[in-house]
């Protein structure tokens, strides 16, 4: 998927691994080696992951797919940064177990969404750091549905992910709607 918007970005999805058959983890395996470091121009190579893994309740955990592919799936340089989507789906559950043990209404919808990812984190999140291949870090995204939502948290963790000065560069120079993310790097240098 290329966007009129930031035609620098091309990004590829996998459609996921939702028949967890083992044919999908060794699609993404041979996409992520036929697109790894080892091909000479920069513009070719996979950069970065983006994992998507949607939370839409406290009770749904990981799937053996996603764990698989952590356990097999190695990626030598290339960051993956797994994205919980739907963190906003933990919220409704949260707030009532927040209000039962004596919460006002009101500061149990502030401090839920905080609450959820941490809850969540620790009965789910942390499997994925103990795999054979963890990933490199992960974000919790919330209420993405939204027309005022944004992506700054996630280019902000990207951004961070990047290791060499060129690919970080390369990263800058598409980042034309996030200027101030370019300056705010180049300030922290």
């Amino acid at each position: 998927m290329i966007f009129e918007s930031n035609p620098g970005f091309v990004f590829h999805d996998s459609r996921g691994f939702e028949a967890g058959r083992s044919s999908e983890l060794d699609d993404v395996k041979n996409f992520i080696k036929s697109y790894s470091s080892k091909l000479r121009r920069s513009s070719k190579r996979l950069h970065v992951i983006w994992y998507c893994i949607p939370i839409n309740n406290q009770g749904r955990p990981i799937t053996r797919a996603e764990l698989n592919f952590f356990d097999e799936c190695g990626t030598g340089k290339i960051p993956v940064l797994v994205l919980f989507t739907k963190a906003d789906m933990l919220d409704a559950e949260t707030i009532e177990c927040l209000v039962n043990s004596g919460m006002s209404l009101e500061e149990a919808a502030i401090k839920a969404p905080e609450e959820s990812a941490i809850k969540f984190q620790n009965s789910f999140g942390n499997q994925l750091y103990k795999k054979k291949y963890p990933p490199t870090g992960h974000l919790y995204l919330r209420d993405m549905q939204t027309t005022s939502s944004h992506c700054n948290a996630l280019m902000e963790h990207t951004a961070a992910l990047l290791s060499a000065d060129i690919i970080k560069q390369l990263f800058f120079s598409v980042q034309q709607h996030h200027l101030s993310l370019s300056v705010q790097h180049a300030i922290m240098r």
